[in-house]
């Protein structure tokens, strides 16, 4: 053996060395790691048995089931049911005025960690969903107030539309909510008293 080809060899092996220390080092930093980029300490949360989740940015929390759902859609079926619905309440003197709400996913998109990728939600594909949502409803004859951007304006802003570890509205959310109610009114244009019907 030549010293080149002893020298080659220990190279390597100092290589393959270094780098099985590296590994081990990074196996023994990763829970820290970890909990350092949760605001509360928290570890595995997808894989959470009673309510699998996804913590974002700023300690905001997302359910896998349904914040992470991209494809949240309305079928032919309910959207032909809520149109005769739409009309009966017309033929009454009343206008039905649907608001589809967009996923938590949707609206707080800025928020997600990168694991959103890995449990399958694409904040595109969930707009061009909700998009189309918007249309088919509107060419089934429906009024329809679409608050995407209203909200998303609102989450970009610092006023969240929702609270970080629920669904639920914050009472300051409410103008975003209005808003998109006032931008569609001021749409069609003739003067009518809106009664805003909430959850």
């Amino acid at each position: 053996m030549t010293d080149r080809t002893r020298h080659s060899g220990l190279r390597r092996l100092w290589h393959a060395g270094l780098l099985g220390c590296l590994a081990m080092v990074a196996l023994a930093l990763a829970p820290g790691k970890a909990a350092a980029q949760s605001a509360y300490d928290c570890r595995a949360l997808e894989v959470h048995g009673a309510l699998p989740a996804i913590e974002g940015r700023d300690g905001v929390f997302f359910r896998i089931d349904p914040d992470m759902h991209a494809y949240q859609t309305l079928s032919d079926e309910s959207i032909a049911l809520i149109g005769e619905l739409s009309r009966a309440l017309r033929s009454r003197g009343t206008t039905l005025v649907l608001m589809p709400v967009p996923g938590r996913g949707h609206v707080l998109a800025h928020q997600l960690p990168a694991m959103a990728q890995h449990v399958g939600f694409d904040p595109d594909i969930a707009t061009a969903v909700h998009r189309d949502v918007m249309q088919r409803l509107a060419g089934a004859g429906i009024a329809v107030a679409d608050p995407r951007r209203a909200l998303r304006q609102s989450a970009l802003a610092g006023r969240m539309p929702f609270s970080p570890q629920t669904r639920a509205r914050p009472p300051k959310a409410a103008r975003s909510w209005l808003r998109a109610l006032r931008i569609f009114w001021l749409s069609t244009r003739t003067p009518r008293t809106l009664r805003v019907v909430s959850s």
